[in-house]
């Protein structure tokens, strides 16, 4: 198996909140089929920001920073939570930077997404709701 071009050097939280809300009736959430909250109505669009040295015209290092919060106020579900993820990726890669940061951003929010949302997960886990699991998500829109 070969290795990706993309590689993540390391990435931390800068922001990890849940919180489970208050006045929800638990039994209305037992309905659920699925042992997680259901996602159906609930907008996600997390922010993703790209930082690099492009002086040089070398592909990276880059810094990409991914945020999301949901704050429901009216609706089913059961947590609010807010994420601010950063990880630094280099790219082995000789092609165009315009190539390059495409490359990092789709693939690096993916990288990102799926860390914060095992964090979530595993926050979730022991919350009065139960573990909250993320839907996946499609970064190819993305565009910076």
């Amino acid at each position: 198996m070969n290795r990706s071009p993309l590689q993540l050097q390391h990435y931390h939280f800068v922001t990890l909140a849940l919180h489970a809300r208050e006045g929800l009736n638990p039994a209305n959430l037992a309905k659920n089929e699925s042992p997680y909250p259901d996602f159906e109505g609930v907008h996600l669009e997390p922010e993703v920001s790209l930082f690099s040295d492009d002086d040089a015209g070398d592909c990276g290092p880059y810094l990409l920073r991914l945020e999301m919060a949901y704050k429901p106020e009216d609706d089913h579900f059961p947590y609010s939570f807010e994420v601010i993820i950063e990880g630094v990726f280099g790219l082995k890669d000789s092609g165009s930077v315009e190539d390059c940061k495409k490359t990092v951003v789709i693939n690096g929010a993916s990288v990102l997404y799926s860390a914060a949302r095992e964090q979530l997960m595993t926050l979730s886990g022991r919350h009065m709701y139960g573990p909250m699991l993320l839907p996946a998500l499609n970064f190819q829109h993305l565009d910076l």
